[in-house]
């Protein structure tokens, strides 16, 4: 087994990318991140303007506190931990259609999928992301050099033309001819031979068709339209045969491929109830909980205010292991966010026939 190898969310997990949170302190509401977290921001009271907005530095502290505890959590557990470059200075950027500033990469999960042997860079639609891999790279290039394979889809343009519209709005955009692929990794869900990509814009569809392309026959991907974007906000599989499930996928499930529909789900009620004030933007909901981290098929890292779900859980067989994990709402995105899955023990299995 070479440096990466990872085919599912639950093979036994030895190495991990952490996100870094140095540096977060500003981020640009533009239309690129209206769209992205389109059903998020629209159950928000308040209408953010088009400008930049800033995240408390206490804020970022915890963040960075609670994702060095899951460091040395993950560490005391055998498994290889590594972070990416920091963000050093906060740039502005200007390319010939847009302009934006540099952000940290703070949840890895995002721009970049492990397939076997793969690294596949994704071409997210936030601009202010366009260079964040960047922060990654001295680490892809030690892979690299032990035999890890490398690519990633075009980089997009991104201009105003390049996005659909039509998940907002099913009036706008439809049939301009212009949209690029443009698609996150944390769209996609790994059962070894298959991977569910959760589309909902011509821009994913094109996403999907690159992706299978890449990868050619010896896997299958299935197509799903179940949330925005994201699908790790919504179901993650926890083991073979099993599903937690919260709000936003739990009446979603028949659209799942069939083999899946098969699998138990455990329903996760809990909710994050971290408080925050009107000017704090949101970009993940309270249910974020269902972003769990699996280390085996058995063991599972889980926010610790989660105790109903902790307990369904134990009652299921598993054995879960609270951290506490703060803020996930403001950085928009969980422990599974956060976190990148470079190798896990496993060989490449068909979980669906």
């Amino acid at each position: 087994m070479g440096p990466v190898n990872s085919y599912t969310e639950w093979g036994r997990l030895e190495e991990v990318i952490l996100g870094s949170h140095y540096n977060t302190t500003v981020g640009t509401l533009d239309l690129s991140m209206r769209l992205l977290f389109h059903d998020n921001l629209k159950r928000l009271k308040k209408k953010y303007p088009t400008h930049t907005y800033t995240i408390k530095k206490e804020y970022i502290d915890e963040r960075e506190e609670d994702v060095q505890r899951l460091s040395e959590l993950l560490t005391s557990m055998g498994v290889v931990v590594r972070r990416p470059a920091p963000l050093q200075e906060v740039k502005r950027v200007l390319t010939p259609y847009w302009e934006a500033i540099t952000k940290a990469c703070d949840n890895p999960r995002d721009r970049v999928l492990i397939v076997g042997d793969r690294i596949i860079e994704t071409p997210c639609c936030l601009r202010n992301r366009f260079f964040e891999n960047d922060l990654l790279k001295p680490i892809f290039y030690g892979y690299f050099a032990a035999g890890a394979r490398w690519s990633g889809a075009p980089a997009p343009m991104m201009t105003q033309a390049s996005f659909d519209h039509s998940y907002v709005d099913a009036s706008l955009n439809v049939g301009t001819g212009e949209f690029e692929i443009m698609f996150d990794a944390a769209q996609c869900l790994r059962f070894g031979k298959d991977i569910v990509f959760n589309a909902s814009t011509k821009n994913h569809d094109l996403g999907f068709e690159w992706l299978q392309r890449e990868l050619g026959p010896e896997f299958r991907l299935h197509k799903v339209s179940i949330v925005d974007n994201h699908l790790d906000g919504a179901i993650m599989p926890l083991c073979p045969g099993k599903l937690l499930v919260n709000d936003w996928g739990i009446h979603k499930l028949h659209l799942l491929p069939a083999p899946l529909q098969k699998w138990e789900v455990l329903y996760m009620t809990d909710e994050d109830r971290s408080h925050y004030s009107e000017e704090e933007l949101l970009l993940a909901s309270t249910r974020i909980t269902v972003n769990v981290l699996s280390v085996d098929e058995k063991h599972v890292i889980i926010n610790e205010y989660a105790t109903e779900t902790i307990r369904l859980l134990e009652k299921k067989g598993f054995t879960p292991i609270p951290i506490r994990f703060r803020h996930s709402r403001i950085f928009g995105g969980g422990i599974h966010c956060v976190s990148l899955d470079v190798r896990r023990k496993e060989t490449l299995e068909d979980y669906f026939s």
